[in-house]
């Protein structure tokens, strides 16, 4: 397996995340539950994107 984008990239191709088995950042899963369906790799990642909601 070799990917050569950012860790954001990846983590966006969500096919190619379960293909190979990797689990996403926590926070997608809680970001998703609540109906955002963005790219997110921490919770500060979260917080700085949805501030200004």
């Amino acid at each position: 397996f070799g990917f050569a984008g950012s860790p954001r990239e990846l983590f966006s191709d969500h096919e190619l995340v379960q293909r190979v088995g990797l689990l996403p950042p926590r926070i997608m899963d809680i970001a998703e539950s609540l109906g955002d369906s963005q790219t997110y790799l921490s919770v500060n990642d979260y917080c700085q994107k949805n501030r200004d909601v």
